[in-house]
């Protein structure tokens, strides 16, 4: 048991170290989503397990499976329909790069559930050397059109001297301050201290993301230590409405000179915005071209990796894109995990990340009623970095891996504990071990 624990920690560690490095294959993956892929086909029993005793593990990977079959059938239809859109990406390559993205998603989560389903707390050795690596890595960057290429490491150096704290500060950073509650333990102030600071210099650094997810985090842990009891509604108000504020917030702050480079970048998107567009706001001129595209194949979508050159064109002549977004764009970004399910799949294809924020606020609401605990303050910024990365950033696969895989064990073991308390009094003492002589 003691040998099974130490292999377990050090493939944890080697995930983290791993997670930054790029390679070519069919698309681009990290080489820690390929000994992921080899761990979870190596304890595939477990994860049968696992997934026969976790209803919500097993609802993640239905929806992704919808999604996967939507996209599936829309890619076959508008190849067949419309071959000439798919200028700049083969149809064979766009279906199976998107394919092989839904495949690993589940992979990131499934490899956690393994993983991590006897104890959470392990996941400090993931993100630790996570952060660590990512010191090496940060200044490099891959590109898309290198994936085509036979190269396998696809490393190349990075100016990061534009935005240094988005770029290479906050990636070393990030991790370590969403382990920070599981290393501090009890020390809940201290936690939400560094959490909160963290947050506001990246505010100030011009990392929005990771500004809202901790700032938002601190203040719902502050609420959470010093027990103020708030109704399910309430809560909902507070946290899933929460993006709504950070759009007037920033302009406050950048109109205030508080934001220095950051919020001059603000104040020239706002002035150059023909009409108010939200998105572009906060830096994010993707998803309205996403929305664009949904509305005209609701339904069944467009297929994994439309290229199709119509949806920026469109959007500039209405106003609603500077010009440099609507060079920029080709195809149907959506810079939104939720959109960009939308976009290949319909509609329905969506659910998935629907659900994963259902469940998210759903930890959320138990952990909040209850007191400060080392899982609360990871439980807070999971919900947060859920929110905030489904509805605005692109791909995430280890990254958001750990926190569904905790999030779907700690709903269980909650859902278990609350069965056992409604059960009669002579039915918990027939049910409790007999402690050994």
């Amino acid at each position: 048991m003691q040998s099974k624990q130490i292999y377990l920690k050090a493939f944890l560690v080697l995930l983290g170290l791993t997670s930054n490095i790029p390679v070519g294959f069919v698309g681009v993956l990290k080489f820690a989503e390929l000994l992921a892929f080899f761990y979870v086909v190596l304890n595939r029993t477990s994860l049968f397990a696992i997934a026969a005793e976790h209803k919500d593990f097993r609802k993640y990977s239905l929806f992704l499976m919808l999604w996967l079959c939507l996209g599936s059938v829309a890619s076959i239809i508008n190849m067949t329909d419309f071959p000439d859109l798919y200028s700049y990406i083969p149809p064979p390559v766009a279906f199976a790069k998107g394919a092989a993205n839904i495949f690993f998603i589940w992979i990131s989560t499934s490899v956690f559930m393994i993983a991590l389903a006897k104890n959470p707390s392990l996941v400090v050795y993931y993100l630790i050397p996570y952060g660590l690596a990512s010191a090496v890595f940060s200044p490099f960057h891959y590109t898309m059109e290198d994936s085509t290429q036979k190269n396998f490491l696809m490393l190349t150096s990075s100016d990061v001297s534009d935005n240094y704290f988005d770029m290479y500060v906050s990636p070393i950073l990030t991790p370590i301050v969403i382990a920070l509650p599981l290393l501090l333990r009890n020390k809940g102030f201290v936690a939400i201290a560094s959490i909160a600071a963290f947050g506001l210099l990246a505010v100030a650094g011009d990392a929005k993301s990771m500004g809202f997810i901790f700032v938002m985090s601190s203040v719902a842990l502050t609420l959470n230590i010093l027990q103020v009891k708030l109704t399910p509604f309430v809560l909902k108000i507070l946290f899933v409405l929460s993006p709504i504020a950070v759009i007037p917030l920033l302009i406050m702050l950048a109109q205030a000179n508080l934001l220095g480079s950051s919020g001059d970048k603000l104040i020239r998107d706002i002035n150059r915005t023909e009409n108010f567009n939200p998105f572009l706001l906060i830096g994010r001129p993707a998803p309205t071209i996403a929305m664009v595209a949904i509305w005209d194949k609701p339904l069944l979508g467009h297929g994994f990796n439309k290229q199709d050159v119509q949806y920026p064109s469109r959007l500039k002549a209405l106003g609603y894109l500077p010009f440099e977004y609507s060079e920029r764009y080709k195809g149907i970004p959506a810079h939104s995990n939720l959109l960009n399910a939308m976009v290949e799949g319909g509609i329905a294809a969506g659910l998935v990340w629907s659900f994963l924020l259902v469940i998210a606020f759903k930890s959320l609401s138990i952990a909040f009623l209850k007191d400060y605990e080392a899982i609360t303050g990871y439980l807070f910024i999971g919900f947060f970095y859920l929110l905030w990365n489904i509805l605005f950033s692109g791909t995430l696969r280890l990254d958001i891996g750990h926190f569904i895989a905790i999030i779907i064990g700690y709903n269980h073991r909650n859902s278990l504990q609350q069965a056992t308390l409604l059960q009669p009094s002579w039915r918990r003492q027939i049910d409790k071990p007999v402690s050994p002589v």
